[in-house]
Parts: structure tokens; C-alpha cells; sequence
């Protein structure tokens, strides 16, 4: 699980926002390295960004960046996706 706001968990008005985030998340995965890295940098800035990662809540989705870059030069892959408490969940897989 890449986002991480509890709060959100199980809320319905948070399903959208899961959901936004997530594409923006693959569309950036499955994107040239090129892309992928600066993109990846600037998380923050994605949509709905802050929603599903409060400050000091980031825990979850710095693994998928050391994994990002461990996997450089090859494009990620969405190898699962499913909804869990209202939740928008996906893994990827580099290289």
C-alpha cells in the first residue's frame, strides 16, 4: 500500500482521491526513466498527493522510490491493483 491516510481508510469521499493519485502513480511507473525520475522527485506535487500522504506519512512511498531507481533503466509495470477498505492498493515491479 503506497498511500498511507488512515484517516481515508474506509471512507467512501476518499475512494476519488485514492483513485487520482494511483493514476497519476502508474501513468509515472510505466513511463520512460527519463520521465519517471523527476516526476518521482516532485511527488508532492501529483494530485492528490498530500490527501493520501500527510506530512510525516511518507513511509510508504519512499520503498517504491528506492525501487524506482534500483530498476532505472528499465519501465515499471502495474502487477496488481485492487480496492481494500474503500483504498485504491497497486504494486509495481522495476526491471
Amino acid at each position: 500500500m503506497i498511500s498511507d491516510n488512515i484517516r481515508g481508510y474506509s471512507d467512501s469521499r476518499f475512494s476519488a482521491i485514492w483513485d487520482e493519485f494511483d493514476q497519476w502513480l502508474t501513468a509515472v511507473v510505466i513511463s520512460s526513466a527519463q520521465t519517471c525520475e523527476p516526476l518521482l522527485s516532485h511527488w508532492q506535487q501529483a494530485p492528490q498527493a498530500r490527501q493520501c500522504h500527510p506530512l510525516r506519512t511518507e513511509e510508504h512511498l519512499i520503498p517504491h522510490m528506492v525501487a524506482a531507481e534500483a530498476g532505472y533503466q528499465a519501465e515499471g509495470q502495474k502487477i496488481f491493483s485492487a480496492q481494500v477498505m474503500k483504498t485504491t492498493i497497486s504494486a509495481f515491479r522495476f526491471g
